[in-house]
């Protein structure tokens, strides 16, 4: 049953996109800095990029029935325009981390600033959000490879949502409105997390190339997500039974977040794809509307994702691992440092969305001039 109610605000979907922001950023912290046992549970938080392909493509549905963006183009652009000032920002401060040096004379501030140079032309794909299709940066800079690896997300996200739109728009032209060719988001991701299985036996995969489609896995995973999830869009549960319905409203949220827990680098994490669309369903079925309290909560925290995403890897790599350079200490004791690593996280984001508002009133006034349509 075709899921209507486009206009309504799902408080809960914003909570699910911070808890799993948070994942995301506890994952990345424990790779380099593991804390205690929790780190081997920790490490299967990798899983929290499939909720976020599946929910990109619950959302793009939702956008393409309702006819927000006229062509794929567009559609992408409008994605663009929200990640393009954090991206920039986040590329320079990294091109400056990684050059940045005592200088000790003009020779050598000379050849800092070559460097800063070299690095933001080796960046040109990582700006374009290409760098999981064109990996200049990762290639030519090895040592460096690692600085930019969690925006390999943003990259697969928008190139899958690109033709994911344009698949969409072709199949109703060709096959008229009534038809079901969203059911061919369900035929593309069988057929890929078949092939994933197959090759690899889990999910944790996103910068190599696989084999047979000489792709990166990485968008494969995206691709196959988002597939499903604009599958799913087209459905929803009419659960009559209010006691039911409250008990589902706490039991499928635990469920999906202890299941990420849970067996990593699986076969779990297919089990946690098809779990994860299920509470999806069941999330974009609800119609209840939250108070304005609990609203209000809900829409910061939606908004802070963003910049917690895109700016923890500066977090990690360099203010957290000069911070424990120069305090060794510091790992002893476990309250303090996670204290310092969320105070360091969040003042982090807060300094990275300031720094995007000129570049954003910028952007928004080339923006003003330029619109996509199709000849």
């Amino acid at each position: 049953m075709q899921n209507n109610n486009q206009s309504n605000y799902f408080h809960r979907i914003d909570l699910y996109r911070f808890i799993f922001t948070i994942f995301v950023i506890i994952l990345h912290f424990e790779m380099f800095y593991p804390t205690t046992r929790f780190s081997h549970y920790a490490k299967s938080l990798y899983r929290s990029v499939d909720f976020f392909f599946l929910l990109s493509g619950f959302l793009l549905f939702r956008s393409f029935s309702t006819r927000r963006s006229e062509n794929a183009l567009d559609y992408t652009f409008s994605k663009i325009k929200r990640f393009l000032p954090l991206n920039i920002v986040v590329i320079i401060i990294t091109c400056v981390f990684t050059t940045i040096e005592p200088v000790t004379s003009i020779n050598k501030a000379l050849n800092i600033f070559q460097s800063f140079i070299v690095n933001l032309l080796c960046a040109i794909p990582n700006f374009l959000f290409l760098q999981l299709f064109i990996p200049v940066y990762e290639n030519f800079l090895p040592t460096q490879s690692d600085w930019f690896a969690p925006l390999w997300y943003i990259s697969a996200l928008l190139v899958s949502g690109f033709l994911w739109y344009w698949i969409l728009l072709f199949l109703q032209k060709k096959h008229e409105e009534k038809s079901n060719y969203h059911a061919w988001g369900l035929v593309a991701a069988i057929f890929i997390y078949c092939y994933l299985l197959q090759q690899y036996g889990q999910l944790n995969i996103s910068l190599a190339f696989a084999p047979i489609f000489n792709i990166s896995t990485g968008f494969l995973r995206g691709f196959a997500g988002m597939g499903l999830g604009i599958f799913c869009a087209n459905y929803k549960f009419e659960l009559k039974t209010k006691k039911i319905l409250k008990i589902a409203k706490v039991i499928l949220p635990f469920f999906l977040l202890g299941l990420a827990f849970y067996a990593k680098a699986t076969t779990i994490d297919f089990i946690f794809v098809f779990a994860t669309a299920l509470v999806l369903l069941f999330e974009f079925s609800l119609t209840e509307e939250p108070k304005k309290i609990i609203k209000k909560i809900c829409i910061f925290l939606n908004k802070s994702c963003l910049p917690l995403y895109f700016s923890h890897a500066i977090v990690i790599v360099f203010e957290y691992t000069a911070l424990v350079k120069h305090f060794p200490s510091l790992r002893e004791n476990l309250l303090i440092d996670i204290i310092i690593r969320i105070i360091l996280v969040f003042s982090t984001a807060f300094a990275v969305h300031w720094l995007t508002k000129p570049i954003t009133k910028l952007l928004d006034k080339f923006y003003s001039h330029t619109t996509t349509i199709t000849s």
